[in-house]
């Protein structure tokens, strides 16, 4: 085992199964001209199942925070709108040592936050969900991400 396995697949799930997310940091190749080679995240739950970026209009981005009190965090839009109710998903995901092991299993959290856009709504204009989440950090042998020659 080598001790300088760094982690390039990450899959989480909820208790019950509901919600189900894979994330490659950088997404496996090939990549075909058009694809981003950033990272990709992969979402099934009870909004739809999407693949970002470009799952979809309002959903073309993945953004990574790295500088959060909270550590790096994963962000996109599960519902997108501007003047209805929509909701975005935080994914944290805490610094992995990965010891030489090819796989380590930890515990973290995603936040749904939902925006209400201009409905007229009384008290808070955000409300959120804490989904806790059982996750694996895999250290693969990916295809490499290659561009298509024009």
């Amino acid at each position: 085992m080598s001790q300088d396995l760094t982690a390039n697949f990450y899959t989480f799930s909820n208790h019950d199964g509901t919600i189900k997310l894979s994330y490659y940091p950088h997404a496996p190749g090939p990549i075909i001209q058009g694809q981003s080679a950033g990272p990709r995240l992969e979402y099934q739950g009870p909004e739809g199942n999407f693949v970002y970026p470009q799952a979809g209009p309002g959903r073309e981005n993945v953004t990574m925070q790295n500088d959060s009190v909270l550590g790096p965090s994963i962000n996109v839009v599960l519902i997108p709108t501007v003047d209805a109710k929509a909701v975005k998903l935080t994914l944290l995901l805490p610094p992995i040592n990965m010891a030489g092991h090819e796989k380590i299993d930890f515990h973290t959290i995603a936040i749904k936050t939902t925006s209400y856009g201009l409905l007229p709504r009384k008290g808070a204009r955000l409300t959120y969900e804490v989904i806790h989440l059982q996750g694996k950090a895999e250290h693969k042998i990916m295809p490499h991400a290659v561009q298509q020659q024009p």
